[in-house]
Formats: structure tokens, sequence, C-alpha cells
């Protein structure tokens, strides 16, 4: 199998191979995979190791995605290396889909990567990397990680852009998110842009949004073509985006374009917009498009969309909120005072005065912010003065001085990134409108350490009539790192929209 020249030899022998048990003929079949001067013979032999848990295995698949002649027969290397856990697998498979000169093995490889079993681990690998002491690694895993464009690592590259301390790997990070398309990755660039004080990366945060301009602009301008393969190419490819004209088009292709598969990815990414609008529009094609199979994955996407906003608007109840700030645990009445602060309905403004009156410090707090949110001027000077609670007074009297301060102070406190600072930052941009301070209350929404602080970043974004505030929260609502913090700001969402359209 190995040495004859004669190929019908060659042939006979590897059909014989075949029917041996892998373990006792992994090793020839690598070879034939390998060298054999037939394709037909490297295919066959391929096919055969597929399984085969020998170490020889996948540097000879290896090698021959990397090195053989015949298209074909990488293919099928890529196709059999997806079932190995090997990193060495996976990261062969990485680059074949970037490299390798045939688009259908590009294909194979990279929806084998994405289906390998190594993926996985070899991501998590890296994830920690991003926050290595050593900068060469921090740099190193940005690149690695971007490469791969798997959603689930956009967040940790946010981070990173945003907050690493070195100008070089943020900027090599927005050098990368030119390649991304994704709400996480539009927002980043955009509050980067508003936020970095270095010049080099500023103009790299400029260069990939061009690119990531124009490769829209391509998307829309296939959206108008005449072949329907290249209009579902368009649907698939866009993201949900603040861009009117993005959603202009969605809208259209889902209400007129004739092909169906068109009209279901124009439904699949409205839906993603999480808004009154995108229920509203699915509502109608549920109900008006002319094909059975459209109109059922809408209704799903419809019924799943409503249900969320169904159960928002009945957790924002002010009659429940009030009863949840008089009875219960203490985190449930601190969390009523600070939602109902945010909402703002003066019915709930004695049930707050009453709760000035608490035992506890920390719902005694939270009720003077909600007041002073509401417009009450002296709740905030007063607790300060008369608070009992050594920390809560602190606090307040930090609070007092920062809602009388210029609005340069507010945005030094938020981006600070100690906590404390950044807390009462945030307080003080809730009862007093900073419009400077929302890209910083955007980054906090989205990269605090602390639940919490995230958390009180985005009810302060909802006292913002700005549509980068509206639209950071509904990101958030997906990509926040704890399912209970992505949970109360699907809340906001819901509210920050709905005020929004009245």
């Amino acid at each position: 199998l190995v040495n004859d020249k004669d190929l019908a030899v060659r042939k006979v022998c590897l059909s014989a191979a075949l029917a041996l048990p892998k373990k006792d003929t992994a090793a020839a079949l690598a070879d034939a995979a390998k060298s054999d001067a037939d394709a037909s013979i490297r295919r066959a032999a391929i096919g055969g190791l597929r399984g085969a848990a020998t170490e020889n295995v996948v540097p000879a698949l290896t090698a021959v995605l990397q090195r053989d002649r015949a298209a074909e027969v990488r293919a099928d290397a890529a196709r059999v290396l997806t079932g190995y856990h090997d990193a060495a697998a996976y990261q062969a498979l990485q680059q074949a889909a970037s490299k390798d000169p045939s688009p259908e093995v590009r294909k194979i490889a990279s929806a084998g990567a994405a289906k390998s079993p190594a993926q996985k681990a070899y991501v998590d690998a890296l994830l920690p990397q991003l926050i290595d002491d050593d900068m060469a690694k921090r740099l190193k895993a940005v690149g690695q990680l971007c490469s791969l464009q798997i959603e689930r690592t956009y967040r940790a590259l946010l981070l990173a852009l945003w907050n690493d301390k070195n100008a070089s790997v943020r900027t090599a990070t927005a050098r990368c998110f030119a390649e991304l398309d994704h709400p996480l990755v539009d927002l980043g660039l955009s509050i980067a842009h508003s936020t970095d004080q270095d010049g080099g990366l500023i103009r790299q945060v400029e260069l990939s949004q061009k690119q990531r301009v124009e490769r829209q602009q391509k998307l829309l301008e296939r959206a108008k073509s005449q072949d329907a393969k290249e209009r579902v190419a368009a649907a698939a490819g866009l993201q949900p985006s603040p861009s009117k004209s993005v959603r202009e088009v969605l809208e259209r292709l889902l209400a007129k374009d004739p092909d169906p598969a068109v009209r279901k990815h124009a439904a699949t990414t409205i839906a993603g917009y999480l808004d009154k609008a995108a229920l509203q529009r699915l509502m109608n094609a549920s109900q008006t498009d002319a094909d059975a199979a459209v109109r059922r994955h809408v209704t799903t996407l419809y019924n799943t969309l409503r249900a969320r906003w169904s159960s928002a608007k009945a957790a924002l109840n002010i009659n429940t909120l009030i009863q949840s700030l008089k009875a219960g645990a203490l985190a449930e009445r601190v969390l009523a005072a600070q939602t109902l602060g945010t909402l703002r309905d003066r019915r709930a403004f004695a049930p707050l005065q009453e709760a000035l009156a608490a035992s506890e410090p920390a719902l005694r707090q939270a009720a003077v912010v909600a007041l002073a949110t509401f417009g009450d001027m002296t709740v905030v000077a007063k607790a300060a003065r008369t608070e009992k609670d050594t920390t809560a007074r602190e606090q307040l009297i930090q609070l007092n001085y920062l809602r009388n301060a210029a609005p340069e102070k507010v945005i030094a406190a938020i981006s600070s990134g100690k906590g404390s600072d950044v807390r009462r930052g945030v307080e003080a941009a809730s009862i007093k409108q900073v419009n400077g301070a929302v890209p910083w209350l955007v980054r906090t929404a989205l990269s605090h350490i602390d639940s919490e602080a995230r958390a009180a970043a985005v009810r302060a974004l909802a006292l913002y009539d700005q549509p980068v505030a509206r639209w950071a929260i509904r990101v958030a609502a997906e990509h926040d790192a704890s399912p209970k913090a992505r949970e109360q700001i699907w809340l906001w969402a819901v509210h920050a929209d709905a005020s929004a359209a009245e």
C-alpha cells in the first residue's frame, strides 16, 4: 500500500486494509493519505482514518489539509478532522477556513471548526489570556479570538477594547472588530470612539467603522438583487442596527420580497431588534404572509418576543412594586425602591417618603436616590446631614457633592473605575441629566465587574431620551454576563422602548 509502484496493487491493498482493525492499519493509511500519487487512494485512506484513535492520525490529516494539491482531498481531510478533540485538529481547521485557496474547502473547514469538540477547550484556554499580566499574551489572544469569530467571545473582546491598560491591545481589538458584524461590536466601537483618549486607537476605530459600513452597504445593495440567493445572503448577513436604512431594507424584504426564504431570514433579523416596532412587524407578517411555512416561522418569533414583553410589563406594575417596597425581604424592597425611582410614577412618591424612615440603611439610601430622581432637590442634602449609618452617610455626602458639581465631575466619577465613585456618579447622572455621561454609563452597563453597578447604570440610561441609551440597554439585555442581570435589564429595555414609542 505504501511502497508499491503499481496502482492496481495499491488499490487491492487499500481494500484489504480498510477491512482490518483501524488500530493495526492507521499508520499505513495515514502514509497513503499523505503521499499516494493517486487522489482516489488518498481520499479512501482519509475515509478509513475516520474515528481512528492512534497518535499519527491528526498530524497526517493536518498535513493533507495544508498541502494536498487536490481540493476534494483537502475537503475530505477537513470533514474527518472535525470529529477530533485535539487542539491541533481545531487549529488546522481554523487555518484552512481562512487560508485555503478553495471556497468549498474554506466553507467545510469553517463549519467543521464551529462543530469541533476541541473548540470550547481552545476558546476557554484563550479567554483568561485577555487579562494576563503579560501584554504580549493579551495581544496574541486578541488576534486568535478575533480570528475565530465566535459570538460568545465578543463580550470579552469588548472589555479588552474598553478597559485594557495598553493602547496597543485596545487598538488591535479595534482592528479585528472591523471583520466582525454584531450589535455588541457596533456599539463597542462607537463608545470607544467617544471615551478613549488614544489618538491611534481612535483612528483605528474610524477605519474599522468605515470597513464595517462598506460591508453593510454591499449587503444593502445585494438586497436589491434580482437573484433570490443574493437577497437571502443580504437578509441573513444584516445585523440589528441603529441604522435607519438597514431597518427599512429588512422591513421591506419581510413585507414585499417574493421569495419565502428571504422573508424568513428578514423576520429573524427583525426579531433581533427586540422592540415594539419589531413586535408590530412580526404580528403583521404572521397574519398576512402568503406562505404557510413563513407564517409559522414568524408566528414563533412573534409569540416568543410577545411573551418576553408581557412578562416585563407585568414586572413593572406600579402597584406590585409599591407592595414589594412595603413588605418582603430587604433585597426585594431595595430593588423596588430603585425601580420606582426610574419609573418616576407619582403614585410611588408617598411610599418612597415612608421608606426614608425604614430601619435598614440600604433601603433608606435607595429611597433617597429614588426621590431625588423624581425631582426632590432637598432629600439628598437632608439625608447627608441626618443619616445615622456612617457608611451610608459618607456615600450620601459624596452623592450630594456630585449632584451639584459640574458635569465633568460626574463623568470623572463614572469613568474612575472605583466601585463607590462609580456608583455615586451613576446615581448623580440619574438625578441630573448629564448628556456627556451617556457613553460612560454605557461602558459601565456593559463592562463593569459588579453586576449591581451594571444594573444601576442601566436604570440611569433608561432615564435618558437618547437612541444610543435605548440601544445599549437592549444590547446589554442580551449580552450581560449574568442571567439574573439580563432578566432585570430586559425590564428596562422594554420600558425605555415603550416610553420612546409613546
